[in-house]
């Protein structure tokens, strides 16, 4: 679980890459992972930010310590050699019904969370996809060469929560409102792709995406 950790420790985190990155977010349950598997079928490095913020909730203790000063002690388990961790479940309770307490949790991780991706970019030598749905509100948007959205519409999101996760109705519903501070301004991005299409089509589309853009991207590194 330290991975992130050692890879992050011994990068150069001002190291100069050849590879592009593309970013990809949407709401909960919109299609990003499905986008994020396509990706990685065509060579890509997929990195998801909320697997990123588990490890972060887990190993950085500097974070750590500043959650439990923010939500209480209430928040945290046991973890190896006794230490305390961020218990994801207790603080999800917390704060997705609570768009203040969410907002504080956002600004104590996120930059954390963009820290450590910036060190897997720079460390695995190949093209990366990042699925995070707050990219555009943190300094993760900043890594990317380009940004795809995907949507989905709030009927198909709920089904998948349900059918997928096992969230009762109601706690699809919660975990959705939790997110409609986030705004969507398709003008922000460079593709949007809908997720309500199926997931042939969807592929389709996303591998036509990608041949234009990485016919612009590579450009630059043509021979005069």
């Amino acid at each position: 679980m330290r991975l992130v950790w050692d890879i992050l420790m011994n990068t150069d985190r001002n190291a100069s890459r050849l590879y592009p990155v593309i970013g990809i977010t949407g709401p909960i349950a919109s299609g990003k992972s499905e986008v994020l598997k396509i990706l990685e079928s065509h060579g890509f490095c997929g990195i998801d930010a909320d697997k990123v913020g588990h490890q972060v909730l887990e190993n950085d203790q500097e974070c750590i310590e500043t959650l439990i000063k923010a939500f209480g002690k209430g928040i945290t388990k046991q973890g190896q050699a006794g230490r305390n961790v961020i218990d994801r479940g207790k603080l999800g309770k917390l704060v997705f019904s609570d768009s203040e307490k969410l907002s504080l949790l956002d600004k104590i991780t996120h930059p954390r969370i963009s820290e450590v991706i910036r060190g897997l970019i720079n460390k695995v030598g190949k093209p990366v996809a990042i699925e995070a749905i707050k990219l555009m509100q943190t300094e993760t948007k900043d890594l990317c060469d380009a940004v795809w959205l995907v949507e989905s519409s709030e009927a198909v999101r709920i089904e998948r929560l349900m059918t997928s996760r096992g969230f009762s109705e109601a706690m699809a519903c919660e975990r959705i409102r939790s997110q409609r501070d986030i705004v969507w301004n398709h003008a922000e991005f460079d593709a949007v792709i809908n997720g309500d299409q199926p997931l042939l089509t969807v592929q389709r589309e996303v591998e036509s995406l990608l041949t234009a853009f990485e016919a612009d991207f590579y450009e630059g590194f043509s021979d005069p």
